[in-house]
């Protein structure tokens, strides 16, 4: 009997729990870059751009070994994840700006967080993966398994 639950049994809980590692490195680096200030006007955003951006090579790289079919080829999924979170980087930012004069920074950030997180689950699946959106009982990206997603 294993000492570990096989994690890789529900797609959805797996990609939570890699963003969760993730975004915890993102905050103290958010947090981090926040208190040094890299740029006085845009504090927020800038803090939020490039906590965001260092963290979605990580990202992709986890989901790939641990979210998603590892046995795919890594550079065709790293391009496609990188146009989703080069894309999401860009909106994000400006949502984590407009959102950080409406409320407390660190409130707008988990609203963005969370937000984009849920966005990018289903981009990087259908897209960045390639898993099919047509056969519901399609379960796994693990063809031939008894693996649900």
């Amino acid at each position: 009997m294993p000492l570990m639950p096989n994690i890789r049994s529900n797609k959805f809980l797996r990609f939570a729990s890699v963003g969760f590692l993730t975004s915890t490195i993102c905050w103290l680096l958010y947090e981090a870059l926040f208190a040094w200030n890299p740029l006085p006007e845009f504090r927020e955003a800038a803090a939020w751009a490039i906590s965001y951006g260092l963290t979605s090579v990580l990202a992709h790289y986890l989901h790939y070994r641990l979210t998603f079919d590892p046995n795919r080829s890594y550079w065709p999924s790293l391009w496609r994840t990188m146009i989703i979170y080069g894309s999401s980087l860009i909106a994000s930012t400006f949502t984590d700006h407009w959102l950080a004069q409406q409320m407390p920074h660190r409130v707008a950030w988990v609203i963005n967080m969370g937000s984009f997180g849920l966005i990018n689950f289903f981009l990087l699946r259908y897209y960045a993966y390639l898993e099919p959106l047509s056969d519901p009982r399609q379960t796994s990206s693990h063809a031939g398994t008894d693996d649900p997603a």
